[in-house]
């Protein structure tokens, strides 16, 4: 497909220029989480084998200038594992925290909490905030799905209708908290 120039007088590019560059950013951006989402299968995989609503938790805690991660549980039927408790691993587990984030916002074009968790058979991410205050009801600020149309969504029985509900259910099946301490006890509001 040959795309008409520009107009030189123009210091924008074409609206089908235009248009076909973003939808190229789109799909780089979509390709780049997918990546990072196989490659948190892989790890789930290797470490736990196969298995069943799998769960992936980036924990952070309050840092001095931002947030820190300082361990990822895997989780899923058969098991549960933390790892990024040593230097290597939490590198190794830092790189994909920070590779999943970027992701995430690029897709999005927003900006997304720290704290997340990911329901890797079901494509879907929730993230929790950083700081948050004793108000707060323990459920995701944050949701995220891949392929799912909100028609499937309306039409699926909870937990599995979005990552509000199915990340919650997944935590507490598997006894694990949300992965963000609380850092704030008090708050302005009643």
């Amino acid at each position: 497909m040959t795309l008409p120039d520009a107009d030189p007088r123009s210091p924008l590019p074409s609206p089908t220029r235009r248009q076909v560059q973003l939808q190229r950013a789109a799909q780089a951006n979509e390709r780049a989480l997918l990546r990072v989402l196989h490659d948190l299968r892989q790890l789930t995989d290797d470490v736990l084998g196969p298995g069943e609503n799998r769960l992936v938790v980036f924990r952070l805690e309050p840092g001095e200038e931002q947030p820190r991660l300082t361990s990822v549980e895997l989780a899923c039927a058969t098991g549960r594992v933390t790892r990024g408790q040593g230097a290597d691993d939490r590198a190794a587990c830092t790189e994909l925290h920070a590779d999943l984030v970027w992701a995430l916002g690029m897709h999005t074009a927003s900006s997304c909490p720290g704290g997340l968790a990911v329901a890797i058979d079901q494509q879907m991410i929730a993230g929790y905030p950083e700081g948050h205050c004793g108000h707060w009801d323990g459920e995701p600020v944050f949701e995220f799905s891949v392929d799912r149309p909100a028609l499937l969504e309306a039409s699926t029985p909870e937990p599995y209708c979005c990552a509000g509900h199915l990340v919650p259910a997944l935590l507490e099946r598997y006894g694990l908290e949300p992965p963000t301490r609380r850092t704030l006890h008090d708050c302005d509001e009643p």
